[in-house]
């Protein structure tokens, strides 16, 4: 079990990355896309049009927060709502063209960003972060399932 001073000084750092990647990726913003945002095109893109529930889901977010998010993409075309043809009472979320060519610069332009600051790693390092990422990663969905 870590020492209570480890789980402080972790905890600052990963709180000291996440807002300077917050900063990085509010300068270089495409269409004015927030992360949430971004996320869910992410989504809607690998999985093709989804139910507004399960898309709230695997955000873990509400579905009234999901309608504010989701209704500002539509606005902006990044998305679109869609009527099950058999059962119109069912409604789809689908990413459109707009939306889909906003991903690939999010994506560009997270992977500069990504590359800049992870440059000066040896290749030892980035070994030892990935392994170590990875147990980090496990633990969390292990917890989940509990």
């Amino acid at each position: 079990m870590p020492d209570n001073a480890f789980i402080v000084e972790l905890s600052n750092y990963f709180r000291t990355i996440v807002a300077h990647l917050t900063k990085e990726w509010n300068k270089r913003m495409v269409d004015n896309l927030n992360f949430t945002q971004t996320k869910m095109l992410s989504l809607l893109d690998a999985n093709g049009p989804m139910k507004a529930s399960r898309l709230a889901e695997e955000l873990c977010m509400t579905s009234g927060a999901l309608t504010g998010i989701a209704d500002k993409l539509i606005a902006s075309d990044h998305i679109v709502r869609e009527r099950d043809e058999n059962d119109r009472r069912v409604v789809y979320v689908r990413i459109t063209e707009k939306g889909r060519r906003a991903l690939k610069e999010v994506r560009v332009r997270q992977k500069e960003t990504l590359s800049l600051v992870f440059q000066n790693l040896s290749p030892e390092d980035e070994a030892h972060l990935r392994r170590i990422f990875k147990k980090v990663m496990s633990a969390l969905e292990q917890r989940q399932k509990e």
